[in-house]
């Protein structure tokens, strides 16, 4: 009966488990989907042509990393070095 009992135990706790993450991954979907709608709303709302730099500009590197729209860039130089900064619905600075 004891190992029984320890069976059901261990089937209860793994079923606790697998429900937290299945919850996590929902919430995470969830809170994606209203950043899209944000950032849709915004883009909207702030339009930005980069047609105004066409004629001076060139493509030198192209970035990676974000999963969420790229919602401001900033550019600094110090200690004779230059940075380029990115801020991310996904909550990351690259």
């Amino acid at each position: 009966m004891k190992k029984d009992f320890i069976e059901k135990e261990k089937h209860y706790n793994q079923s606790i488990k697998s429900l937290q993450e299945k919850n996590d991954q929902l919430s995470n979907k969830e809170e994606r989907k209203d950043n899209d709608n944000i950032y849709l709303l915004m883009s909207k709302l702030f339009p930005f042509s980069f047609d105004l730099f066409c004629s001076s500009s060139k493509l030198l590197k192209t970035f990676s990393g974000h999963t969420g729209c790229v919602m401001s860039i900033d550019y600094s130089t110090f200690d004779d070095g230059q940075y380029l900064c990115s801020g991310s619905g996904d909550k990351t600075v690259r």
